[in-house]
C-alpha cells in the first residue's frame, strides 16, 4: 500500500478489534448497557458505526474483525457491508487469510501496516503498540488496537489506541478526536531520531 493522502481529516475515521462473533467481548470483556448475546453485541457495534459514519467517509479498521467459526464469515461479510464507509483494512492477529478471502471484498485494500498523511500530518497505522515508528520524534502520529484500552496513555507519545473498547460509545474515532489528543505530542523521550 502507498501513502494515502487527505486534505484535511473531514470524514476521516479510525476504529479496531470489533471482535464481531467474538463471545467473550459478551461474556467477559466488554460491558456494554443492555448487550447479553452475541447478536446484541452485533447490532449495538453496528449502529454505534452508523450513527457517526457517513457513506461517504473513509474508515481505517486496524484489525480483529472478528473471531468467527467459518459459518458466521460470510455474516461478519454482511455485516461489514451495512457499515458506512470505505474501509481499509490493516489486519490484526485474529484476520485470517482465509477468513479473508471472504471479507477481503468489503475493503478497498488490505495491508499489515500503513502510513497515510492528512494534511501535512503523517500518520502510522498498525494493529499493535509499538515504541519507535516511521517520524517518531519528528511529529508523526501512531494509531493502534490489540490493547482494547489497556495499555497505559504516555502523555510523551504520540501515539492512541483507536480500538472499540478505548471510545466511551466502542464507535470509530474520528480524525478531529485522535488530533485533539495528539496535536502536542512530539514522540518519545530517548529515541535517537529526533
Amino acid at each position: 500500500m502507498g501513502t494515502f493522502k487527505y486534505p484535511n481529516g473531514d470524514g476521516l475515521w479510525f476504529t479496531s478489534d470489533t471482535h464481531f462473533f467474538h463471545r467473550m467481548m459478551v461474556e467477559k470483556f466488554r460491558n456494554i448497557p443492555g448487550v447479553t448475546t452475541l447478536d446484541e453485541h452485533n447490532e449495538y457495534l453496528i449502529r454505534a458505526w452508523n450513527s457517526r459514519v457517513a457513506p461517504g467517509d473513509t474508515v481505517y479498521h486496524l484489525g480483529d474483525i472478528c473471531i468467527a467459526r467459518s459459518g458466521e464469515v460470510p455474516q461478519t461479510l454482511n455485516i461489514l457491508q451495512h457499515l458506512n464507509g470505505k474501509k481499509f483494512l490493516v489486519k490484526g492477529n485474529h484476520d485470517h487469510s482465509k477468513d479473508l478471502k471472504i471479507l477481503g471484498a468489503a475493503f478497498e485494500d488490505i495491508s499489515n501496516y500503513a502510513e497515510i498523511k492528512v494534511g501535512d500530518q503523517h500518520v502510522i497505522l498498525m494493529h499493535y503498540p509499538i515504541l519507535s515508528w516511521h517520524g517518531v520524534g519528528r511529529g508523526s502520529w501512531h494509531l493502534h488496537g490489540h490493547s482494547h484500552g489497556n495499555l497505559p496513555d504516555d502523555k510523551s507519545m504520540a501515539r492512541m489506541d483507536v480500538g472499540v473498547d478505548n471510545h466511551p460509545d466502542y464507535a470509530p474515532f474520528s480524525y478531529a478526536e485522535v488530533e485533539r489528543k495528539l496535536k502536542n505530542r512530539t514522540g518519545r523521550p530517548g529515541d535517537h531520531h529526533y
